[in-house]
């Protein structure tokens, strides 16, 4: 489904798409994003993340940091565009929306 939906809003133009995590994991989700548009991959340090029982993949620190290792690469990868982020909201919304104009230019 979500592959499904992937592809269909891919073909509208200018949109914000916020994908989970694990849709670029699947390559034909990551070029269909592709052709139409550019992948900004926002990246938060490791020791910044927390588990939360709510996600099931990522309950535990361990999980946490195997999901982390196993996804980093793919979305260095697959990316336009790494926008390291912190803990301060505006400072990342602004580096977020730089990124977004840097892209569209």
């Amino acid at each position: 489904i979500e592959s499904e939906v992937i592809s269909e809003i891919s073909r509208e133009t200018s949109l914000v798409i916020a994908t989970g995590g694990g849709a670029v994991l699947r390559a034909e989700n990551a070029d269909v994003l592709s052709q139409n548009g550019r992948l900004i991959f926002i990246d938060a340090d490791i020791n910044e993340l927390i588990a939360t029982k709510d996600r099931p993949l990522s309950d535990t620190p361990e999980k946490l940091i195997k999901l982390y290792d196993t996804r980093f690469s793919i979305y260095r990868e697959r990316c336009d565009v790494r926008v390291q982020i912190t803990r301060d909201a505006q400072e990342n919304a602004e580096k977020i929306l730089s990124a977004f104009d840097s892209l569209m230019k």
